[in-house]
């Protein structure tokens, strides 16, 4: 969340709707759903599409029991992989073990 606060050009920022589902899972009342609604509001939300759910499939049934990746992990690097736009997560690990270029560290 930090990173997302202070990157410089929230116009040119995307979500994954995937990715708002863990942040409003975070929440822990309303105001914070609230708040949280207006900072991702000037984002861009990428939808899921059945080509992006098909491939996490595969990649969950592959990684989630000898690597631990989570199915919404999954979910998230596919749209990103379609996209072909690097992920700026706070902790890579989760991503590091799916295939593409979907991981990077924050600039």
């Amino acid at each position: 969340m930090t990173w997302f606060r202070q990157h410089p050009k929230k116009s040119e920022m995307a979500v994954s709707v995937f990715s708002w589902f863990e942040l409003l899972a975070g929440c822990r009342n309303r105001r914070e759903e609230l708040r949280l609604d207006r900072m991702l509001g000037h984002f861009l939300a990428i939808p899921a599409v059945e080509k992006d759910c098909q491939l996490a499939l595969r990649w969950y049934r592959r990684s989630h029991v000898s690597d631990g990746v989570s199915a919404l992990d999954c979910l998230i690097g596919t749209a990103a992989v379609r996209l072909g736009i690097p992920l700026p997560p706070a902790n890579t690990r989760h991503f590091r073990k799916l295939p593409g270029p979907v991981a990077r560290r924050p600039c």
